[in-house]
């Protein structure tokens, strides 16, 4: 699967899913861009910390993704629980199972995670 697909592939999910709201579609989307103040607010405004698009990418898989540091480290302050954190890390996208840490280094993003 080509790098590009991956983003189409998720892009296509994100405007397809019927479950996700809207206020989850503008905090996927705002971490996918690196918008971090956008996010937090989001996120005070009830936005789902742990909303997946039907590819199961979370905002912390596109804020790798992308090379958002300040996303990543935002989303991160944001789980008190080690456990929660550790899951939510862990968690796989259901392309080819990725986690946000395979994701950023597949995109070459790999500075990120030093």
């Amino acid at each position: 699967m080509d790098l590009d697909d991956l983003s189409d592939a998720s892009d296509e999910a994100l405007n397809n899913d019927s479950e996700l709201s809207g206020i989850n579609i503008e905090l996927i989307l705002s971490s996918k861009n690196g918008k971090v103040g956008i996010m937090e607010s989001l996120l005070d405004k009830g936005a789902h910390l742990f909303a997946t698009d039907s590819h199961r990418w979370t905002i912390l898989h596109w804020s790798a993704a992308n090379g958002h540091t300040g996303s990543v480290e935002s989303i991160l302050r944001r789980i008190r629980d080690p456990g929660k954190v550790k899951s939510f890390v862990n968690r796989q996208e259901k392309l080819v199972g990725f986690t946000a840490l395979h994701v950023c280094m597949v995109m070459l993003n790999v500075s990120e995670i030093y």
